[in-house]
């Protein structure tokens, strides 16, 4: 059985509208399966000390949050990961996914050196643009201007989810950024999608995969795909 600890900050429109797209559609996906428990990390609880103590009992870390090149933080910036700065323990062995800003410049890096056995984040800023009004704030995956940017890193979580390898995951992603691309005619939403899969990367073992076992140490190198 795999445990997935699952980050859902929610303290203002990015983090709420991501928060509300993974419990949309990733949550009740881990539910459902009979292989998978979560630990979610919903609002004030997604801080420094339970995601510590969850990632000691997890195979799986994925989440939203904001985040820079060396950190990721959890509900009011509070910081839940910095380089350098961590028991390797929380991150050995496992498959990571950040939707965040950046943490995959040296947190990425620095996670994978520590043992981590997967990870797929961005390079830079993950933006998006949004119909902001009481509605979709309320229900956020009904914004359809959201959806553009937030379905791409939804898509490529299920796929981990459903055993598809790192490497597998990445590339349905990268093929679901395109997709987007391809059909917008906006060339303002055209140009931030683009920066988005540009700035998508894949770290570890291509052919790590969530299983119903614990998964496998990762020892070597740091393979990052672009």
């Amino acid at each position: 059985m795999s445990v997935i600890t699952l980050c859902l900050p929610s303290f203002d429109p990015p983090t709420r509208y991501m928060s509300n797209f993974l419990k949309r559609y990733i949550l009740p996906r881990i539910i459902t399966d009979l292989s998978l428990r979560s630990i979610a990390l919903y609002r004030c609880v997604d801080q420094r000390m339970p995601f510590q103590f969850s990632t000691r009992y997890s195979n799986v870390i994925i989440g939203t949050g904001h985040g820079d090149s060396a950190t990721l933080t959890g509900q009011f910036m509070n910081v839940l990961w910095e380089t350098g700065n961590y028991d390797p323990v929380e991150c050995e062995g496992k498959i990571i996914k950040f939707i965040s800003c950046e943490t995959g410049v040296e947190l990425g890096p620095d996670l994978i050196r520590n043992g981590a056995h997967a990870f797929q984040g961005y390079t830079k800023i993950f933006a998006f643009y949004a119909e902001l009004n009481l509605r979709h704030l309320l229900l956020p995956w009904l914004d359809s201007t959201a959806r553009k940017f937030l379905m791409p890193p939804i898509e490529s979580t299920m796929a981990l989810l459903d055993g598809k390898t790192n490497e597998e995951a990445y590339d349905i992603e990268i093929r679901a950024w395109q997709h987007q691309i391809d059909t917008e005619d906006d060339p303002e939403i055209k140009t931030i999608l683009e920066h988005n899969r540009n700035s998508l990367v894949m770290m570890g073992d291509p052919d790590a995969k969530i299983s119903s076992g614990n998964a496998r140490s990762h020892q070597g190198g740091c393979p990052c795909r672009r």
